[in-house]
């Protein structure tokens, strides 16, 4: 996905989904949702690293589907704020 001077990725699944009283926690540092032991660091590193670079990381999530949108500014659109 690539538009106005952003690039993009969206990953998607079609499992159980992300239970609605969890997904707004789900980049939280070392949260887990189920009972799946570990620590769980990689979204909230994603979403910190993707707001450092003023793009954004998103969830949304139904049962069958959740997808997981990724956006950053293009090389050009950081070369004019720099």
């Amino acid at each position: 996905m690539q538009g106005d001077g952003t690039a993009g990725l969206v990953v998607t699944d079609t499992g159980a989904g992300i239970d609605p009283r969890t997904r707004g926690r789900v980049f939280e540092r070392f949260y887990t949702g189920d009972s799946v032991s570990g620590s769980g660091p990689g979204l909230a590193v994603a979403s910190e690293l993707a707001m450092r670079m003023d793009g954004s990381l998103r969830v949304t999530s139904r049962r069958g589907h959740t997808e997981f949108t990724l956006e950053l500014p293009g090389a050009a659109a950081t070369a004019v704020r720099a």
